[in-house]
């Protein structure tokens, strides 16, 4: 199934592209299953870890959304996880508030690749300026309206994955893995 899977491509524009979700696709098809396993980027996963320490496994449900189900949009990736529970919390609202967390942090300086401390390097704020011209000026006092902003003006995309080197479904030690990539902008 490996090598049927990293056959499927999408011809685009004369280019020819990896087909991530025609391989998650197909997986699946040939009742395969999707398991996390682990992140690939350590010091990503350890930053994650300051915002919450299984925000990694809620990051790697919403992969699976936008692959599998095509759901790009981070306020629609939020509700799913809401109605499917995968973490099983008894409250819902838990994966909204850590995801908004997460999404500020990444808007407020994380960077995946960088040891961060948990501290803002934008303090005084933050400024937005819409395709429609407008500025938007959310300071740190209206942080939840901020929030709320960056959950539903956010969605996933497809990283280049020669670039980014994901997408191909490979084997270690007799067991089949795929690399999925998440990259998040603005809508």
């Amino acid at each position: 199934m490996v090598r049927e899977a990293n056959e499927i491509y999408i011809v685009s524009a004369g280019k020819t592209h990896t087909d991530v979700r025609g391989r998650i696709n197909k997986i699946i098809d040939e009742n395969g299953q999707l398991k996390y396993y682990k992140m690939n980027n350590q010091t990503f996963s350890d930053n994650l870890v300051l915002i919450y320490s299984n925000m990694d496994r809620i990051i790697a449900e919403t992969l699976l959304y936008f692959y599998k189900d095509g759901i790009s949009n981070c306020d629609e990736m939020i509700e799913k996880l809401e109605r499917e529970n995968p973490m099983n919390y008894g409250n819902v609202n838990a994966y909204k508030y850590k995801f908004k967390k997460f999404l500020t942090a990444v808007a407020l300086g994380m960077k995946p690749a960088t040891v961060w401390d948990g501290v803002d390097e934008a303090t005084g704020g933050y400024i937005v300026v819409t395709k429609e011209g407008n500025v938007l000026a959310y300071h740190i006092y209206n942080r939840n309206y901020f929030e709320e902003y960056l959950l539903k003006n956010t969605k996933y995309e497809t990283a280049s994955t020669s670039r980014h080197d994901f997408g191909e479904v490979y084997s270690e030690n007799g067991e089949d893995f795929i690399k999925l990539n998440l990259q998040v902008r603005f809508r």
